[in-house]
């Protein structure tokens, strides 16, 4: 362990502990410092001395020799980009800590608590980093799913998907972390719907489905409540999200242009996380069914043009879909390939055929004619739980 002032913590140094600080701050847990904003944060807590474990460094990021201002990135835009399986660990721990700070707001808000929605913003720029060193490890950390997490895991997998969605549009750096924001905040009125309608197991009744749809005015109260004001484009998508161009969705029934850019792709977003998601009343469908829903939604009710977008950002096989290939085998997809959608990176990890485990592998189908892809599967059908692969 190394101790240093705070004036020497860099992006990318891992903090094991506060050594000496002006208020009662106490680190929670040990992580790395993902962003410019957890360092501005620890400075307003008046920490002066903290401990840090030099021999762990954040993926794509070497604190201890720093460049050159002249050959430092203006943007992210301009950083090089890392491999997925350099990003994967610091992703981990990203989503972990993503999730467990969903857990806290909605436990604050029970307790009738506000929330820190400064602590959102700041996640918001550790999430868009990665993203930015890596767009397909996150995007693989949505494809992960947990039992009875629906809640917080469809919150943080539509920031992500909406920051990678933000990345591939080439959008401004900072109305990426707004749109990031308002994805991880969109669905937090859902804590003042009543348990019993939330967690239904069967078809919601008009007047249930009528109970259901103020989550989403829940959610600009609940922000109002905290005395924050949120940039325009953070808010259109916490009000915006469950619009649709025909003046068929909700809450205040938008039509066309009355919804702006960043609400129709949040809509786009939101859709395919919800139907790939395991629910209490559905099962998760397959991304590849998903993004066929979706298109059959345009321009009707989504943004033609958005949605085409999207379907290309994450590609027809989507990183994180399990498929099988005509040999048999299975593997997970971990690179997407743009030139050739259907040839993708994949992990091979198992043997439909014989119904037996395989020796890991890395295979390119971009690189061979003697197999392809033949179907997008579902991993409980054969038994199988991607966390364990990922």
């Amino acid at each position: 362990m190394k101790t240093i002032p705070i004036s020497e913590l860099k992006l990318g140094m891992y903090i094991t502990e506060i050594a000496k600080c002006r208020s009662n701050f106490v680190l929670k847990k040990p992580g790395f410092v993902t962003s410019q904003g957890s360092i501005d944060a620890l400075v307003g807590k008046g920490v002066e001395l903290l401990s840090i474990d030099p021999s762990k460094v954040l993926p794509g990021r070497e604190p201890a020799a720093a460049k050159p201002a002249a050959e430092t990135p203006k943007t992210r835009y301009d950083q090089a980009p890392v491999s997925v399986e350099l990003e994967m660990e610091q992703a981990k721990a990203l989503y972990s800590q993503a999730k467990q700070l969903q857990k806290k707001a909605f436990r604050d808000m029970e307790q009738g608590h506000k929330i820190d929605v400064d602590a959102f913003k700041d996640m918001s720029e550790g999430l868009i980093d990665s993203v930015f060193r890596n767009p397909q490890a996150l995007t693989m950390m949505t494809r992960i799913r947990e039992k009875d997490q629906y809640l917080l895991e469809h919150s943080l997998n539509v920031g992500i998907l909406l920051g990678v969605f933000g990345r591939y549009l080439k959008l401004d750096e900072g109305l990426i972390s707004e749109l990031v924001t308002g994805g991880l905040l969109h669905d937090i009125g859902k804590i003042r719907v009543p348990e019993e309608v939330l967690h239904k197991p069967g078809k919601l009744t008009s007047e249930e489905f009528e109970i259901m749809k103020r989550h989403v005015l829940h959610g600009r109260d609940i922000i109002q409540e905290n005395e924050v004001t949120l940039p325009a484009v953070t808010m259109e998508v916490v009000l915006q999200h469950h619009e649709q161009l025909s003046g068929t969705g909700y809450p205040h029934r938008l039509m066309g242009d009355q919804i702006s850019r960043h609400g129709r792709m949040t809509s786009v977003v939101d859709i395919f996380d919800a139907l790939t998601g395991e629910r209490v009343y559905k099962k998760a469908m397959l991304p590849t069914a998903a993004l066929s829903i979706i298109r059959s939604m345009a321009p009707d009710k989504l943004d033609q043009e958005l949605v085409n977008a999207f379907i290309r950002c994450i590609n027809v096989y989507p990183v994180g879909t399990l498929v099988k290939l005509q040999s048999g085998r299975l593997g997970i997809v971990t690179e997407v390939n743009e030139k050739a959608p259907t040839k993708p990176m994949l992990k091979l990890i198992y043997n439909a055929k014989h119904n037996r485990h395989i020796q890991v592998e890395m295979l390119n189908l971009a690189h061979i004619d003697s197999d392809k892809i033949v179907s997008a599967e579902k991993p409980e059908a054969h038994g199988l739980d991607l966390k364990n692969y990922i």
